[in-house]
């Protein structure tokens, strides 16, 4: 593989983490909604992806 298709695969594979990571976040969110707005990270909450 190339430099820039191990970039292309490893961007895909942590976008595809960070939506996982954030769809389980709304789950929980619905669950346990106070609790995370009391502490800030209600779901609406943007993750910036480094």
């Amino acid at each position: 593989m190339t430099d820039c298709q191990n970039l292309a695969t490893t961007g895909t594979a942590h976008i595809d983490a960070a939506s996982q990571f954030l769809d389980g976040l709304s789950e929980i969110n619905e669950e346990t909604g106070p609790v995370l707005s009391a502490t800030g990270l209600e779901s609406d909450t943007t993750v910036p992806l480094i």
